[in-house]
């Protein structure tokens, strides 16, 4: 798998602590290619890092009893900077996740509402839409130093997701697993589960971009665990055709942090050998290491060619230009047969237009 990827390792170094892994890299001594201005910031950036850590924890204390008798999930960094990473420090986060279902939100916004939060209208997924198709739901902070705190359901949602793939959804929230999160009981995906999640999220909801490191360095994290069941992750990444997701992942993390990746795993992963070399092509490398420089259409091509049945990918691409009626009434908030083809031409115009949303 490594020979896929050509990555100068000095670049690579350069990137990689520019994309808010400077706390792990210190306190792990893990070693990479850098400048020596870089390799003696990594002190001062985990003592920043202490004070963000201070602050969510602080946070944390006033949400988490609001959700302490809510069925509930926490998500990506919170679960890992808990549980698997040498100390919540050494994750460097942005907001709090938490995958609640759908018919508790209302509670829990008037919940965080008497704390102070306040709801952020998205105009990409109308109340409809989100009801009908999931969505995520930010509510921002009293305070100007506070993280937004965002409600999910279900785990993993999109088009791609909903057109491509078989998730066990009712599967990954009966393996949830019971932890302690600043002193608190909480729920957690299971550590298989939460790989296969951050995977879909990491290549498809963002494409291999937006901190694209720190996204794998959670795989890296997830790798390392002793216990880990690869058995049932390879299972269920064929059960779920996400089998390319995962493939494609676990390699940039192999090759990016050495990471404990059996290779019996992406060699039972691996899809075939023209869309391997189509994948090599598109040097999804470059994305997760320099995700600015990487091209709108390209990204666009990748999430075909994740996809792992071909008659999935023709579903896709339908209705990647052409959405069904259901979908452009709830999405544009469409409701007579003119408007719902004035909303199918307004996306069509969109994705010809703005190569950022395909």
């Amino acid at each position: 798998m490594a020979s896929c990827f050509f990555i100068d390792k000095k670049r690579q170094g350069e990137h990689m602590v520019k994309q808010g892994i400077e706390a792990y890299l210190y306190l792990t001594q893990t070693r990479l290619a850098l400048r020596r201005e870089d390799a003696t910031s990594l002190k001062q950036a985990y003592y920043t890092s202490l004070g963000h850590a201070a602050l969510l924890e602080a946070q944390l204390h006033q949400v988490l009893p609001l959700v302490q008798d809510v069925e509930h999930a926490v998500l990506k960094g919170v679960a890992l900077a808990y549980t698997l990473y040498p100390e919540p420090a050494a994750r460097e986060m942005s907001d709090i996740d938490l995958l609640v279902p759908f018919e508790t939100w209302n509670l829990l916004v008037e919940r965080f509402h008497t704390r102070g939060y306040r709801v952020v209208p998205s105009p990409a997924t109308p109340p409809a839409f989100t009801r009908m198709f999931g969505g995520e739901l930010k509510l921002a902070p009293p305070g100007q130093h506070l993280f937004p705190v965002e409600l999910h359901w279900p785990l993993a949602r999109g088009e791609w997701v909903r057109l491509t793939t078989e998730i066990d959804f009712a599967a990954v929230w009966a393996r949830r697993q019971q932890v302690e999160v600043a002193g608190f009981p909480v729920s957690i995906l299971a550590f298989e589960d939460m790989l296969l999640y951050a995977a879909i999220h990491f290549a498809v909801n963002h494409r291999l971009g937006h901190f694209g490191v720190r996204a794998l360095l959670d795989l890296h994290v997830l790798a390392q665990y002793p216990h880990l069941n690869w058995d049932q992750i390879v299972r269920d990444a064929r059960a779920w055709r996400i089998q390319t997701v995962v493939w494609l992942v676990l390699g940039l993390t192999k090759h990016v942090f050495d990471s404990p990746v059996p290779q019996d795993v992406l060699t039972q992963l691996q899809p075939g050998k023209a869309r391997r070399s189509l994948l090599q092509l598109l040097h999804p490398e470059h994305a997760v290491l320099s995700p600015a420089d990487a091209r709108p259409f390209r990204r666009f091509l990748l999430l075909y060619l994740l996809v792992d049945r071909p008659q999935d990918v023709v579903r896709f691409l339908r209705h990647t230009f052409w959405p069904d009626k259901h979908w452009a009434m709830a999405r544009y908030e469409a409701e007579t047969w003119r408007g719902i083809w004035k909303a199918r031409l307004k996306h069509f115009w969109d994705l010809a237009t703005n190569a950022e949303r395909l």
